[in-house]
């Protein structure tokens, strides 16, 4: 048996670097791979000397050729057998934990961005995900990693980690339970994982390869302007950038109550549900779903994109078109695909023109009327059970069904505006930095033209690209006559004084 070898702090890296910035992303990811590097080499003297569960044997792959591709980064070699050294090795594990930390917030102190890191938090993962993510992208850096892993899994041609190995080698270095380092089924590692061809639904996700997506490489070293998915919510949603605040917004005090009421039930959710044990108390799952209705331009987008903002979660609007299917089941399909994907991303589905999907049941007179109420009571189950959050957006509140409706946890209404909303949807809908002559009068146009928030902000912007165009400041002449294509636009026609 061979002795257990502490690999410690100052093989891999320099502690006198420690309260220092990084330069650059690359010697960041240098030193994430030092980090990689010596929890392998841990992980093969453990293994080869029967000193842990990695017990598995190596068939092909030598353990002399394993040693000699670790052994680069190390600077010398520090044997020693102790009763403790398993405590000891995690000891200096921890040590370059928080080497590598305290690297990182000096360096976000001095305001260095880094799309590793970004990965990390756009994607909630933890620890342990941060762990897996790092084992696999080891692969796209140098192609010694590959004849490691096979060693480590007893398979030559297994040259992409498993979650398996993962979260082996994390419990051997933080010595937790596989409880505590068990991936969930929701956890958002799988969004930046490929889906293996070869893998069979009946197989452990232990033994499921991790092979990181080609798009997330492109995006990870600057190919991209924006790391973009391809999965199902790609295929049936649209991302909506969240650009509007809550002071952007024109509200009646009793809309703007609920509106932040439901902000703070997502935002206290794990504190109510988990810390002070309502969940328990619940029958169901601890999502939140509320329905915005009113006329048309009332700003029921507008409030969804708000909410995203302030909890700073991804906003994704559905296309019903993209769902919905003449086919049979295969509504319900689209239906389970896109919720299992959300659920594991923890972003907003925004469903709007709602009424296409959760209108109500009608009566069955033939075979149809009976798929269409089975797709909406398919649905009505997925809203129950989804763990997230879903925003329903409607003109008419009489066209949804009663069942949505009684078991939505907010309704709230965006009436039209009055004469006092109007004035200050006027006034907002102007940048500050844009060229406005002082003589304009808006309380003139919000008490004469009874207009939606939409179609004002349709105004100003038309009113801008005519004053551009003439190479002048935005003018009463440019408003009234953006005025005037909207009123026409909207079937009243007639020239503005």
């Amino acid at each position: 048996m061979n002795p257990i070898l502490i690999i410690r702090l100052d093989d891999y890296l320099t502690p006198q670097r420690s309260t220092l910035p990084y330069e650059d992303e690359r010697e960041m990811t240098e030193d994430f791979l030092a980090f990689l590097d010596a929890c392998l080499e841990t992980a093969f003297y453990w293994k080869d000397g029967h000193h842990s569960r990695l017990d598995l044997r190596g068939v092909v792959v030598t353990p002399q050729e394993v040693e000699q591709a670790l052994a680069e980064r190390r600077r010398a070699e520090n044997p020693k057998e102790d009763e403790d050294a398993r405590k000891l090795q995690c000891q200096e594990f921890k040590k370059m934990s928080q080497y590598l930390k305290s690297r990182i917030a000096a360096s976000r102190a001095q305001g260095m961005e880094s799309r590793f890191l970004e990965i990390f938090k756009e994607n909630c993962l933890t620890e342990s995900e941060q762990f897996c993510l790092l084992l696999a992208l080891a692969v796209e850096y140098d192609r010694k990693y590959e004849r490691i892993y096979g060693y480590l899994q007893d398979n030559v041609g297994a040259k992409m980690p498993t979650v398996g190995l993962g979260l082996s080698l994390y419990h051997m270095i933080n010595r937790k339970s596989a409880l505590e380092t068990h991936l969930k089924k929701r956890s958002f590692l799988w969004n930046l994982l490929e889906e293996p061809e070869s893998r069979r639904p009946q197989e452990s996700l232990l033994s499921y390869p991790m092979a990181v997506r080609r798009e997330v490489l492109d995006w990870l070293w600057g190919d991209e302007a924006r790391l973009a998915y391809s999965g199902p919510l790609e295929r049936m949603a649209v991302w909506i950038p969240p650009v509007f605040k809550w002071e952007d917004m024109v509200l009646g005090p009793n809309q703007e109550m609920l509106l932040r009421q439901l902000k703070n039930r997502i935002a206290f959710r794990q504190q109510v549900m988990e810390q002070w044990g309502f969940g328990k108390k619940l029958p169901y799952g601890s999502g939140v779903s509320a329905l915005f209705y009113g006329p048309p331009g009332t700003g029921k987008t507008m409030g969804a994109q708000v909410i995203a903002a302030d909890l700073g979660l991804p906003l994704y609007r559905i296309d019903i078109s993209r769902i919905a299917s003449k086919y049979i089941g295969e509504t319900e399909k689209n239906l389970n695909a896109l919720f299992d994907e959300a659920g594991r991303r923890n972003i907003i589905l925004f469903f709007d023109e709602a009424d296409a999907l959760f209108a109500k049941r009608s009566d069955i007179s033939n075979s149809n009327d009976r798929y269409a109420n089975m797709e909406t009571g398919f649905l009505l189950q997925k809203i129950e059970d989804y763990q997230g959050i879903t925003i329903l957006a409607s003109n008419y509140l009489d066209n949804i069904d009663e069942a949505f409706r009684r078991r939505i946890q907010y309704m709230i209404r965006f009436p039209f505006p009055d004469e006092k909303m109007r004035l200050k949807i006027w006034e907002k809908s102007f940048p500050k930095e844009a060229p406005l002559n002082d003589d304009i009068c808006f309380s003139e146009y919000a008490g004469k033209y009874e207009l939606s928030g939409s179609n004002i902000k349709e105004i100003a912007l038309n009113s801008a690209y005519l004053a551009a165009a003439q190479g002048s400041e935005i003018t009463e002449e440019h408003i009234l006559k953006a005025l005037e294509i909207q009123l026409e636009k909207m079937g009243i026609s007639g020239k503005i004084r």
